[in-house]
């Protein structure tokens, strides 16, 4: 009899175990505070030619003057600090990179640290856009 309890109380238990509890659901996108355009050089910012150092944020999504990037994964998610992964088209090339989003202030700057292959590959401060 206990057996049998205990059979029939295995899938319900497991379910129970496999369900993330309060607070560990996998978090969304980028923070609101996070998107919108924001620039390398203030140039960045006015349009045109100028605009190479532009990148246009949203929760799901980064543009970039010659590449775009959707998001694949979001790994760490704070109000200010977001570690996640990008799959990237541009140029006719695709690849995936890990984005670390930092917000050093509530309108900026947003520093952006790229890696690749786990080593760090780069590291931007972006203004905001008014």
């Amino acid at each position: 009899m206990l057996k049998t309890l205990v059979m029939l109380a295995m899938p319900a238990l497991a379910t129970t175990c496999a369900m993330p509890g309060p607070g560990t659901e996998a978090p969304a996108g980028l923070p609101a505070a996070m998107t919108g355009s924001w620039g390398l050089t203030a140039g960045d910012c006015l349009g045109g030619a100028a605009t190479k150092g532009l990148m246009e944020v949203t929760p799901t999504t980064l543009s970039f003057y010659e590449s775009r990037a959707t998001l694949t994964r979001v790994v760490k998610r704070r109000d200010n600090r977001v570690v996640a992964e990008y799959d990237f088209t541009g140029e006719g090339m695709e690849w995936s990179r890990r984005e670390v989003f930092t917000l050093r202030g509530p309108d900026g700057p947003l520093v952006r640290q790229e890696f690749i292959d786990d080593a760090d590959a780069g590291t931007f401060q972006y203004a905001p856009c008014d």
